[in-house]
């Protein structure tokens, strides 16, 4: 992944646990700009029923097929 400032490759700094602290997210990631000093935190949300049948849906429709 790229940094959105200067695009420059971004370095991963790790993977957090937060299911116990966060209720919408699961981890949370963090990556740094080694060109521009950026910062940047991911935080990728819970998987639900919801949310993996809305996924199958649209994998299955091809919106992630190129």
């Amino acid at each position: 992944m790229n940094c959105w400032h200067c695009n420059k490759e971004l370095i991963w700094g790790g993977d957090h646990d937060i299911e116990e602290e966060n209720e919408e997210y699961d981890m949370v990631t963090n990556l740094s700009c080694p060109k521009c000093k950026s910062f940047f935190l991911v935080y990728k949300p819970r998987e639900t029923e919801d949310f993996n049948e809305q996924l199958g849906k649209e994998i299955y429709s091809g919106k992630f097929l190129k």
